[in-house]
């Protein structure tokens, strides 16, 4: 299936009007807003995802940018510094499980026009179309055609990427190394050991946890 964006007047006077109440209630949503809720009995559905939503300094300088260039371009610095991980989740999902997703914000947010910028920066990063609700209706954007097996490609290398940054990030801190490690079950400690090449059998288990203390500390 496919991504959307609208904002709430669109949601409520075109897709709600318009869409058969099965694809209303089998749709998964994403609220890029500070002045749209979820709540109710279909909370399940609502995911909550300000990163997408241009931050403050953003905003509040929308105004002033002489060259929109500057705009776009900080709002796709802030996707990739915070938000890479969650486009590149809700896209496999999309695609794999033929899922339709909803990204709504205001009809005051719609204002700053950043839509438009992450449907850019998604389709040259992850070359996967997402559309403007109305327009697509229009026939004025796609439907276009992708190639699935290189979109879940491409996200899976991402979420990797992602994964193995986070996982450098825990251990290069004494705290959260330590309580990564504490976290381990006993044969994943031997794992972890064997990996490096520090597995003896006659450690218990306080000596594996020094072990792999010491030998990761770098």
């Amino acid at each position: 299936m496919s991504i959307f964006y609208m904002n709430g007047k669109t949601f409520i006077k075109d897709f709600v009007k318009n869409e058969t109440p099965d694809s209303v209630l089998g749709s998964q949503y994403v609220l890029v807003s500070n002045h749209i809720r979820k709540q109710g009995k279909y909370e399940d559905q609502v995911i909550t995802q300000l990163e997408l939503l241009p931050n403050q300094r953003l905003i509040l300088d929308y105004e002033d940018y002489e060259d929109e260039y500057e705009y776009i371009t900080g709002y796709k610095e802030q996707i990739e510094r915070n938000a890479i991980g969650f486009l590149a989740t809700i896209i496999k999902y999309a695609v794999e499980d033929g899922m339709t997703i909803i990204m709504l914000c205001s009809k005051t947010e719609w204002q700053y026009k950043f839509f438009p910028i992450l449907k850019e920066f998604v389709e040259e990063k992850f070359e996967y179309p997402i559309y403007d609700y109305k327009k697509f209706k229009n026939g004025k954007d796609g439907p276009y055609s992708f190639d699935p097996d290189e979109v879940i490609k491409i996200c899976d290398e991402i979420l990797k990427d992602l994964k193995e940054s986070q996982r450098r990030k825990t251990l290069s801190n004494y705290q959260t190394r330590m309580a990564w490690i504490k976290s381990l079950k006993k044969k994943d400690l031997k794992k972890e050991l064997k990996k490096i090449g520090y597995w003896d059998p006659c450690m218990d288990r306080e000596e594996m946890e020094e072990t792999l203390d010491l030998m990761i500390e770098d």
